[in-house]
């Protein structure tokens, strides 16, 4: 995880916008000002990656702010960078320690998928990145 807050920085450091919108189970009660909250919801508070998730997920609203949305329920990931980059898949980048569920994420710059995208899945869920 650390590598990609590494990234995300390096890429706000160059200028580049990036917009994350992540979900989980529907909960009305649960917005980014409960991020323990947000993460109990899907790992146990015993385990040893809670801590590590809430601290990543900290990290994440501080550099991003509003550009971190939290828009349950969602199971796609999804990050566009400058409307250049596409992240998407349904891999748990939080919580799939060791792969241990079938999971698939592609990363693409072809403008035609980012199209597809964006006119297909984002503006349909009402989230114009």
């Amino acid at each position: 995880m650390e590598d990609l807050l590494e990234q995300i920085d390096s890429a706000l450091d160059r200028g580049l916008e990036i917009k994350i919108n992540f979900g989980n189970k529907k909960r009305d009660d649960l917005t980014l000002d409960n991020i323990e909250g947000i993460i109990e919801e899907s790992i146990q508070r015993k385990s040893d990656r809670f801590g590590k998730s809430i601290t990543t997920l900290e990290k994440l609203k501080e550099k991003l702010k509003e550009n971190l949305k939290y828009v349950p329920p969602i199971h796609t990931k999804l990050i566009l960078i400058d409307n250049a980059v596409l992240i998407i898949g349904s891999n748990n980048w939080l919580s799939n320690k060791n792969n241990e569920k079938d999971e698939i994420s592609l990363i693409t710059t072809d403008p035609g998928s980012i199209k597809y995208i964006n006119d297909s899945y984002i503006k349909q869920k009402g989230e114009n990145l």
